[in-house]
């Protein structure tokens, strides 16, 4: 049975258990994510790993993968709040609240609650893309109950969406097309650009999907900023296309700007 996930205006991503000796590195690192200085706590965890401290006698084998995987989970955009709810001698958990493979014995662990804030709309909409998701999907259920949720936490009514559901996967794209063309027009890899913008090549990320994975049996659905509607492949696909030709033709105005200046 599905645990409750929302209280109040909090959405639950995942409640793990964490080794006591890890906690305060966590909350170290946490810290930093919260601050824009993700660069830096990753380069302390190479720091760690190349100068063998993960190898004293306070850390255990597989410490550092297992941080870098939590770490994962809580690096993005979407603000994360972190709960210490409690106590117990038990086996670590990971964000997919699984047993870690390599910390098989009991040992004194807080319990933690990773939360993204949900407004009253977010929570109300909340229910139509979870009946989708259960109705659907027969595994990989976290694509959307830890990933695709941080994205809606802050996404959701505020820019329009596309959303896949297939048996064993979620993919979605939010459509921000003066976002994304500031991208492209950033980025360092001239030749892609140049395929996508000039060669017309849709080397997005939804593009790809469509192209290569998403297929017939899958679900698609288009969140207006107001609902969820359930459409055909071909009426997502004539969606998104538009969406790209009009991140192209913004990518080209952006160039040219920079050129001109």
């Amino acid at each position: 049975m599905e645990r409750k996930r929302i209280s109040g205006q909090w959405y639950e991503l995942a409640s793990i258990y964490v080794p006591d000796r890890l906690v305060p590195v966590l909350k170290g690192y946490r810290e930093q994510l919260r601050k824009g200085e993700g660069c830096e706590a990753w380069q302390d965890m190479r720091r760690r790993y190349n100068e063998r401290e993960f190898d004293g006698k306070e850390w255990h084998y597989g410490d550092a993968q297992y941080l870098l995987g939590l770490m994962f989970a809580m690096n993005t955009i979407t603000p994360i709040d972190m709960r210490l709810l409690g106590y117990a001698n038990t086996r670590a958990t990971d964000e997919l609240e699984r047993e870690v493979w390599n910390m098989r014995k009991d040992e004194p662990c807080t319990r933690m609650s990773l939360r993204v804030r949900l407004g009253d709309f977010q929570r109300a909409a909340y229910w139509d893309f979870q009946r989708a998701v259960e109705q659907k999907m027969r595994s990989y259920k976290t694509d959307f109950y830890l990933y695709d949720m941080k994205m809606l936490a802050r996404e959701l009514g505020h820019k329009p969406l596309l959303w896949v559901v297939g048996q064993s996967y979620t993919m979605h794209e939010v459509l921000d097309a003066e976002g994304e063309a500031e991208a492209w027009a950033g980025t360092d890899q001239e030749e892609r650009r140049q395929r996508f913008v000039y060669g017309g090549k849709d080397d997005t990320w939804m593009g790809g999907a469509l192209h290569t994975l998403c297929g017939k049996d899958d679900d698609y659905y288009y969140h207006d900023g107001a609902m969820l509607h359930h459409v055909s492949r071909d009426r997502f696909k004539a969606i998104h296309d538009r969406y790209v030709q009009r991140v192209m033709e913004l990518t080209k105005e952006k160039i040219e700007l920079t050129k001109a200046a």
